[in-house]
């Protein structure tokens, strides 16, 4: 067992997971594996590779066996129970992310996993529940005794269509593109239809499938330590490695190639100084942060010029969250490189980000943002731009909190209402604006400022406000009304009936979105005109929900069988699943697909 050159191979595979290239990460991990099998954080890595190639068998191979290693260990449940889902084993995913969240109840990825699991379960359900829904017991009833219709019946791909419908009636919107079910739905409801049937379960909304991207976090992870910042402390500590690179972890160290090739001498002191600093390297990755205190401080004793050793030294007391210590540290360096005319700029910066980095974990954010720009006028590194603008952000949010007052709120957003109601629109989003910096979390502020920006013109703007409106409250159903019209004034169908759908979940009967839904229903139904449906076509191509749609390959597939092989089993197969009905509706609802 070769710890050290295991821990190399595991860092080369971060680097190569970083930059998307997941085959390369899974050799290193696998090399790594070989060298120090009992590692669970390898197996862990490896699975969020093979995830990210949809290879979910093997990802849920490495995930289990790190649950096996480390059962104590969030993390392992995350990989296991998100391979379980994408392998159909809905009730096993969601034994595993209970299990996980016992071990780990505030980790974001079990509860997001487990709701999944729970809604795709419970669509599935939902969709068997449909079999006997009464709109296509009557619209078979209709097809048979109408002899405008009843021809039909001998009609293959009428028939392969219908049979779909029974077995999944969210196929309506898709199938109502086709010129003969639009015959067949105009003559029965005509004839007067049964009210359940024409009326209330035409208003159902379809089971909603969350959809999840295949982007799997990975994040290098040090031997079950799992470090959780506070949202002023600085994500990055850098540190420097024994082969002379700059190693930055996601909170401790991650390997940069940009460190500067540190000066050899035939000194022996010199020599013993840098096993000193790789020793305390080694210490700090394994957090004895005691024992990489004492080597990095032999170090300095046997060359106290080498600004890097206080560089690494302070690095330990910043992850212990020391910070008046890492400052002392840093000014010491600062000392030694004046006294000494020290002028290796590259590592001055990074002191300077050091000591900024400090002053935000103690929340001074003037300091930290004056020694940040300090760095960055010695060397232009990204990541200190990225720590400035996070620390300007930091700060912008403390002032931002400083300001607010629901009370002071409620009164802005009352005058608001006022000056709406006499079609001051200007003033009154004014005071919409004044309610929600004085009360972030006011859904209604939001929501009346989209109904304003409406009344404005500024379509973008109100559609932003309305979403943040059901951000903040998911059950606000006036807002998800409002959502929905402002996607049909976009021409935005498959986003409007969404809308609609979901203000319908919470509230079956409320009006707005049902009326809205049966508009925007029809709206897709005759498409606009040829010219309108090509125009929200052009426009949906660029929504990335879309896009990631086309590119599912049972999408494409299926496709690609309907052009060619209409009638081939497979379609109506596929078109059972749920989760493919609803992309297909949404492909119609938006322009880019039509039937008949």
């Amino acid at each position: 067992m070769d710890v050290a050159k295991a821990t190399e191979f595991k860092n080369l595979g971060n680097q190569a997971f970083t930059a998307g290239k997941f085959e390369e990460a899974i050799q290193h991990f696998t090399k790594a594996i070989e060298l120090n099998p009992n590692d669970h954080v390898f197996y862990s890595n490896r699975s969020g590779c093979f995830a990210s190639l949809k290879q979910y068998d093997k990802a849920y191979d490495d995930a289990k066996k790190c649950v096996e290693l480390k059962p104590d260990w969030g993390k392992g449940y995350a990989r296991k129970g998100l391979a379980e889902f994408y392998l159909d084993k809905l009730d096993d995913a969601i034994s595993t992310y209970e299990a996980g969240l016992k071990l780990d109840p505030a980790n974001a990825q079990l509860k997001e996993g487990l709701e999944r699991a729970k809604e795709e379960k419970e669509n599935r359900e939902e969709a068997q529940t449909n079999m006997n829904n009464p709109l296509i017991q009557n619209l078979m009833k209709s097809v048979m005794t109408n002899p405008k219709t009843r021809h039909y019946l001998n009609d293959k791909d009428f028939m392969t269509k219908l049979n779909l419908l029974q077995q999944n009636p969210n196929m309506l919107q898709f199938l109502l593109q086709d010129p003969k079910f639009q015959e067949v739905f105009g003559l029965m409801f005509s004839e007067g239809a049964p009210e359940e049937a024409a009326g209330s379960k035409m208003e159902e909304e379809a089971p909603h499938v969350q959809t999840q991207s295949h982007s799997h976090s990975h994040k290098e992870e040090h031997h079950g330590h799992t470090h959780t910042h506070s949202s002023h402390e600085h994500h990055s500590h850098t540190h420097e490695s024994h082969s002379h690179q700059q190693t930055t972890h996601s909170h401790s160290h991650t390997t940069s190639t940009k460190m500067q090739e540190e000066k050899k001498t035939s000194s022996s002191s010199l020599s013993e100084a840098d096993q000193e600093k790789a020793k305390g390297n080694e210490e700090y990755t394994k957090r004895n942060f005691d024992a990489a205190i004492q080597h990095y401080n032999r170090a300095i004793e046997l060359n106290p010029l080498e600004l890097i050793y206080y560089f690494n030294k302070a690095a330990v007391y910043q992850e212990r969250k020391e910070y008046q210590e890492v400052i002392k540290i840093v000014d010491e360096a600062f000392k030694v490189a004046e006294e000494n005319n020290i002028k290796d700029f590259a590592k001055l910066a990074k002191l300077y980000s050091r000591k900024g980095n400090a002053y935000t974990g103690l929340e001074d954010y003037d300091q930290a943002l004056f020694w940040l720009d300090k760095s960055l006028v010695e060397d232009n590194q990204q990541k200190v731009k990225d720590e400035r603008r996070r620390v300007e952000k930091l700060k912008k949010d403390r002032e931002e909190l400083a300001y607010q007052n629901p009370e002071l709120g409620e009164k802005a957003r009352e005058r608001g209402n006022e000056f709406f109601k006499n079609g001051d629109y200007p003033n009154a989003v004014k005071e919409y604006d004044e309610a929600v910096r004085r009360n972030p979390k006011d859904s209604k502020a939001f929501n009346n400022k989209a109904t304003c920006l409406t009344k404005l013109g500024d379509i973008p703007g109100a559609l932003k406000a309305v979403e943040r409106a059901v951000e903040i409250d998911p059950t606000f159903v006036k807002a998800w009304a409002k959502k929905g019209s402002i996607h049909q004034t976009l021409s935005e169908f498959h986003k409007a009936m969404e809308a609609y759908e979901k203000g319908l979940k919470i509230d079956p009967e409320n009006v707005e979105c049902k009326e809205g839904l049966s508009k925007v229903q029809f709206a897709v139904m005759y498409g606009g005109g040829q010219g309108n449906q090509e125009e929200r076509a052009k426009k949906a191509m660029a929504d990335p929900e879309i896009q990631a749609i086309l590119r599912t390959p049972e999408i494409i597939n299926l496709l690609k069988d309907m052009e060619q092989r209409p009638n081939a089993p497979e379609i109506a197969a596929a078109l059972r699943n749920p989760d493919i009905a609803k992309k297909l509706e949404k492909l119609v609802a938006a322009g880019v697909l039509k039937m008949g």
